[in-house]
């Protein structure tokens, strides 16, 4: 019986002790950096964007084409896929970046921070969702050019 008392104690204190010790570490710890490939682009931009508040300070690594927005009042470029569907149109994702731009229509891999923007023109407020890149490599290989779209 007093063997039992013995580990239960043991267990108990071992299980408590170190369970404050996970707690600190996943505090500590980075948060993971999502990765968004060509073939996967599509639907994981698309459910992102959907699900915007889910990734808000995440970090993304994104390997896409960049071109200027059709749109650009928040900064002007987006990171985005042709693909082959019956509308035919493209997914973006918008970017914003403090560096100088390579030539458009670059492939790039793109490494940022998703958040949220609020910007003022005038009297219209526009706001958002966006990545803020802190790095952008350009590719030497185009890559793919369209993707075909199952859904």
């Amino acid at each position: 019986m007093k063997l039992f008392v013995v580990f239960l104690i043991a267990f108990v204190s071992f299980f408590s002790l170190s369970g404050c010790n996970i707690e600190a570490t996943l505090e500590k710890a980075k948060p993971l950096r999502i990765e968004i490939n060509e073939e996967t682009f599509i639907q994981q931009v698309e459910y992102i964007m959907l699900n915007p508040h889910k990734y808000l300070g995440k970090e993304f690594k994104v390997t896409a084409l960049y071109k200027p927005s059709s749109v650009p009042l928040y900064g002007g470029y987006v990171l985005y896929r042709h693909f082959l569907s019956l509308e035919g149109t493209n997914v973006v994702f918008k970017m914003m970046w403090d560096g100088d731009f390579p030539n458009n229509y670059y492939r790039v891999t793109a490494i940022g921070v998703f958040e949220e923007f609020e910007l003022k023109f005038g009297e219209l407020m526009i706001g958002g969702f966006a990545l803020h890149l802190t790095e952008l490599i350009v590719l030497e290989e185009r890559g793919l050019e369209s993707i075909v779209c199952n859904n």
